[in-house]
């Protein structure tokens, strides 16, 4: 058999990789286990334009978030699914010293002003926050649900005879400037989507990588009536039925799949501190992100290899990198047009680790 595309692994990153390259009009066939955790079915899905402590506007957040819009408007169209949501953040104030920044942003940068919403006081916030200090909104931001995403792409490679249930261990590959022999198919490029376990890749070893563990709760919180996905220290994203996801931990050193109960803890000690509602938990997950030590994406093909390419790296903001970068990367494969520098190849490895 021959295909334009072998994928190795049918997450967030595999998934919609394959769903591009059938789109623009190439072969593919999708290998994956179907066993392992997959970050993105876990992940919440969220995207937003202006993150972190220092309130800094997202790496290239006027490209990718218009970009995500039309990818998922038309995806949902065409798989007759709906996964994606628009929906204003709700930034909480840490205390009264953050309302300076956020003043700071407006007044400095005006790129901001097309995120930065007004400023609530504590008596604005919806009921059942309590926050004094208030906080601020965001205009752009919502979530993708990931886990009907994945499952409809699924649906979709299956009725198209497009997946392959089974590892590809690159030991197995027979690998030649053009192309990539693997068990009966012969691919002109093996793309690996493989999530955290890309570090025990051997065409990856120059690569650095910085995995975290998160985990994510599911909870059931009747009186909290909000469309903002509320953020302070951690997301509240409001889903169907009165239940919301929230989280998330960061853990660095144990990646494992496995809920615990420091990461549960973790979680509710931070939403007990603003959140005066009644809730209840109904489900508890985990799942390692893939995270490079630039903290950059990386979509590209191998510096001595060119039939082997690699899309990973995602961490936290999948959803908006998987389809822009998925498209650059065919687009680069088929056509040689340039790739962002920081999603390059040559911008993430490192010689001295091989």
């Amino acid at each position: 058999m021959q295909v334009d595309y072998l994928i190795a692994g049918s997450g967030l990153a595999g998934s919609i990789f394959a769903y591009c390259a059938a789109e623009a009009g190439y072969t593919v066939k999708v290998v994956d286990p179907a066993t392992a955790t997959k970050a993105s079915e876990v992940a919440a899905g969220i995207f937003n334009p202006v993150t972190g402590k220092r309130m800094v506007k997202s790496w290239m957040a006027e490209e990718l978030l218009p970009h995500a819009k039309t990818f998922y408007k038309q995806l949902e169209a065409q798989l007759d699914l709906k996964v994606y949501f628009e929906r204003d953040s709700l930034r909480l104030f840490k205390d009264e010293t953050e309302a300076p920044l956020y003043q700071k942003r407006m007044d400095e940068f005006p790129d901001y002003h097309a995120f930065l919403g007004p400023v609530l006081s504590g008596q604005e916030l919806p009921a059942g926050i309590n926050n004094p200090a208030g906080g601020f909104t965001i205009k752009g931001s919502g979530w993708v649900d990931t886990s009907a995403l994945l499952r409809g792409l699924k649906k979709w490679m299956l009725q198209k005879d497009l997946l392959v249930q089974d590892h590809i261990n690159p030991d197995d590959c027979e690998v030649e400037a053009n192309s990539v022999l693997w068990k009966n198919i012969r691919a002109r490029k093996l793309v690996f989507c493989e999530g955290f376990t890309v570090d025990k890749n051997p065409y990856f070893q120059g690569i650095p990588w910085r995995h975290a563990k998160g985990e994510i709760l599911t909870l059931e919180i009747p009186d909290l009536c909000t469309d903002y996905i509320i953020n302070k220290g951690l997301f509240i994203c409001p889903h169907a039925n009165d239940t919301f996801k929230v989280g998330a931990t960061y853990e660095w050193d144990d990646l494992d799949c496995e809920i615990t109960a420091e990461g549960k803890e973790e979680i509710l000690t931070r939403l007990d501190a603003f959140l005066d509602c009644d809730y209840k938990v109904i489900n508890h997950e985990a799942a390692v992100r893939p995270i490079a030590c630039d903290r950059a994406p990386i979509a590209d093909l191998h510096h001595e290899h060119p039939a082997i390419g690699i899309l990973n790296g995602f961490g936290s903001k999948g959803v908006l990198y998987a389809p822009y970068f998925s498209e650059q990367l065919i687009a680069h494969a088929e056509q040689g047009k340039e790739i962002e520098e920081r999603a390059t190849f040559k911008n993430h490895w490192r010689p001295d680790l091989v």
